[in-house]
């Protein structure tokens, strides 16, 4: 079964499993979009994680939790972030199964 992330902090996750001696071969993209407030924080992890591992971006737009519950939905975007967890209604919405990470 597919599954989505909601939150970015699998990237948190993933950037202290990577071993710095070596990094991500090849060019990848993450995309997220969601939350304002953690904006500043995620900026800096995403550039650290993207410093370590030169081949990897993650973008991320700081849209509003709504924004991003949408992106997500809509599979515009690989994670969302909100500053809650999704109500059952909202779950079902999905077009796959979401994981609740909170930061």
């Amino acid at each position: 079964m597919k599954k989505i992330l909601l939150f970015p902090a699998i990237v948190l996750v993933l950037g202290s499993c990577v071993n710095q001696n070596s990094p991500i071969k090849g060019n990848s993209a993450i995309s997220g979009a969601g939350a304002t407030f953690p904006y500043p924080f995620y900026n800096i992890v995403f550039r650290d994680y993207m410093r370590v591992n030169p081949g990897m971006t993650v973008n991320y737009g700081a849209i509003g939790s709504g924004g991003g519950i949408r992106s997500l939905r809509d599979n515009s975007v690989d994670f969302g972030a909100s500053d809650a967890f999704l109500s059952d209604k909202e779950l079902k919405s999905m077009n796959a199964e979401v994981v609740h990470i909170a930061t």
